[in-house]
């Protein structure tokens, strides 16, 4: 059997792993970025108004198709996703590239 070799986890996506239920952590709202390799990718993250970050939500991710962009996508009256979804969520909106 062939395994592949682990890879460090960002110490972006670290900070965030270490929330407990005693001390929630608050994810960014809005425009982000995190780097892949060398390589910048952005993407956009809306949290649900009123967010608790002691309560679960759903993770949804949106993606766009060619020549659109991930806030191009978040408008409302492209998908108007977040406000058909009926339980409130956390919707991500990655670029492509």
């Amino acid at each position: 059997m062939v395994r592949a070799a682990r890879r460090p986890v960002p110490s972006r996506l670290r900070r965030a792993s270490v929330a407990t239920a005693t001390q929630p952590h608050r994810p960014p709202n809005g425009a982000q970025s995190i780097t892949v390799g060398e390589l910048a990718r952005t993407y956009k993250v809306s949290l649900p108004e009123g967010y608790d970050p002691s309560h679960a939500y759903r993770l949804v991710f949106a993606f766009h198709g060619q020549g659109n962009t991930g806030d191009g996508v978040s408008n409302q009256y492209y998908f108007g996703i977040e406000q058909k979804g009926g339980t409130p969520s956390i919707f991500v909106y990655p670029d492509g590239g």
